[in-house]
């Protein structure tokens, strides 16, 4: 499947914007760097109207940067959604899994790109998850020059790994000790910040300060070595956290907002744009497409996000709609996949019991229109299945459901209830309802 045919799906207008004009990029290729923050939900950033003022050194990039409104995640789960970050795919192509399924070798990887086109490729991540020796990331490190998790599986006997997360302070440490020793052109840098993400136990907001605080020494560090202004510079969460909304207390079985909009800003070089609010829809999915233009270098057409620059430049009348699917219910406990499409004021979510909520006047997600606005509720399962169809004609990556060693990892990490499941990837809405 090319990448432009699944874009008609979402809208014509997207591929047919030229580049915005107004931006010019130099001709060298600019050092990039990809900030993920886990678990950072949108409505706990200042740039996007928390008043609880837990981002400011994040707020001082967005006033540099293109912020992007509504960005959406195309799962709640790590590495399903790190894997289409990175890959510019969906789930369904890419084929990795929160069970250790690998990243599918047959999909473009965004350092695997950059690093055949000269860059120097490193990645520094704080979450065990992400540890492709270790964790459950197979193939991340691909065309990485360094990757640096350093984490060990827990002796026979043992409970938990001794550590499933790093602090945000020490893994921008040892980024910032690296760009010390390292920072010939052109570089792109990954850091991974884990510590919303680590704060299950605690304080969600005392972990979105911490990684706030971990930004604000990787940003001093760049602009020392006046690295920063040139830089193209990309900031995003992978995920929400629900925190008790909807009866789930962390993420990865529903797809309400509290995990599946996320944050996003886009610092181009030279500042340019800075400050334009984005309010048309985005996803993750969009972010490698959008780092290879601003670096010069052809996009594969396996590659299905578009442009940022284009979304920024279109107008929000003519809005995509967002694509979204979880397979955790199924496969940890033999519930039901769930598919969610988001359209005009629309969230509809395909699962046993459809749902569907007005968003304009029920932004919480509480009351079910399924049953009596019907005809909307066909619209929108009429689009989600024409996409899902186009993306299952491409063919997924097949499943067998959980080893016994894989049950075991889970736990580990904190996983718990999980079972044993045989149905494939495309089983959705099949089972009983999360």
């Amino acid at each position: 499947m090319c990448r432009r045919s699944l874009l008609a799906v979402l809208t014509a207008a997207a591929i047919l914007f030229p580049l915005p004009s107004g931006l010019a990029f130099a001709a060298a290729k600019p050092n990039i760097v990809l900030v993920t923050l886990d678990s950072a939900r949108a409505d706990h950033m200042g740039f996007l109207g928390s008043r609880h003022k837990l981002t400011p050194n994040l707020d001082r990039i967005a006033a540099q940067s293109l912020v992007f409104d509504r960005t959406y995640a195309q799962a709640p789960l790590t590495v399903v959604s790190y894997a289409s970050i990175l890959s510019g795919t969906y789930p369904q192509t890419h084929g990795a899994t929160e069970f250790g399924a690998p990243l599918s070798n047959s999909v473009p990887f965004l350092p695997d790109i950059l690093h055949s086109a000269g860059y120097n490729t490193v990645a520094f991540v704080g979450s065990i998850e992400l540890d492709p020796r270790n964790g459950l990331a197979p193939g991340f490190d691909r065309g990485f020059n360094h990757y640096s998790a350093a984490f060990r599986q827990p002796q026979p006997g043992q409970g938990r790994p001794a550590a499933v997360e790093r602090l945000g302070s020490k893994v921008v440490a040892e980024a910032n000790a690296w760009l010390a020793a390292n920072s010939e052109s052109p570089f792109f840098l990954w850091i991974n910040l884990s510590d919303a993400h680590a704060s299950h136990s605690g304080s969600y907001d005392a972990g979105i300060t911490s990684a706030d605080a971990a930004v604000g020494k990787l940003v001093a560090a760049l602009q020392a070595k006046k690295l920063y202004d040139d830089a193209l510079i990309v900031v995003a969460s992978d995920h929400g956290e629900s925190l008790g909304s909807h009866g789930e207390e962390t993420h990865g079985v529903f797809l309400y907002d509290e995990t599946i909009h996320v944050p996003l800003l886009v610092k181009l070089p030279q500042n340019q744009n800075a400050g334009k609010r984005v309010r048309s829809r985005a996803s993750l999915v969009d972010i490698a497409p959008t780092i290879l233009e601003v670096a010069a270098i052809p996009v594969p057409s396996q590659m299905q996000g578009q442009s940022l620059l284009r979304i920024a430049k279109g107008s929000s009348s003519a809005d995509q709609p967002v694509y979204s699917r979880t397979d955790f219910p199924q496969r940890a406990f033999g519930w039901s996949s769930l598919e969610s499409w988001r359209a005009g004021k629309f969230l509809y979510i395909r699962a046993p019991r459809p749902e569907l909520y007005d968003l304009a006047t029920d932004s919480g997600a509480t009351h079910n229109l399924a049953h009596s606005s019907t005809a909307a509720a066909e619209t929108m399962a009429a689009q989600l299945e024409a996409f899902d169809s186009r993306l299952k004609n491409q063919g997924t990556a097949s499943d067998t459901g959980l080893t016994a060693s894989q049950l075991q990892k889970l736990a580990s990490l904190g996983y718990v209830g999980l079972q044993k499941s045989t149905a494939g990837p495309n089983a959705t809405a099949k089972g009983s309802d999360p």
